[in-house]
């Protein structure tokens, strides 16, 4: 589980309010610290086909590559996971 320094937040979409809607699982992940990744499956809850949003400060894809994880890149893999990198400091 993720400690209680990270949170989870749910948000709909929609016009409809749908009654009792919380869900365990995640449709999109964002992580704001890449470091975050080695201490945390921050995807275990992600669903199929889901979004991952991760800023951080790769200058390269190639550096990126190599910071991830095999198991952060196994995880995007099996759940076909949308992977987006940003670095937000700069937007």
């Amino acid at each position: 589980g993720l400690p209680s320094s990270i949170s989870n937040y749910q948000i709909n979409f929609g016009e409809k309010k749908k009654k009792n809607s919380y869900s365990n699982n995640f449709d999109l992940v964002v992580c704001n610290d890449e470091s975050i990744l080695s201490q945390f499956n921050v995807l275990e809850r992600s669903t199929n086909n889901s979004i991952f949003l991760l800023n951080n400060k790769s200058n390269s894809f190639e550096e990126l590559q190599a910071n991830l994880s095999n198991s952060v890149k196994k995880e995007i893999a099996n759940k076909n996971i949308q992977f987006y990198s940003v670095d937000a400091s700069v937007i």
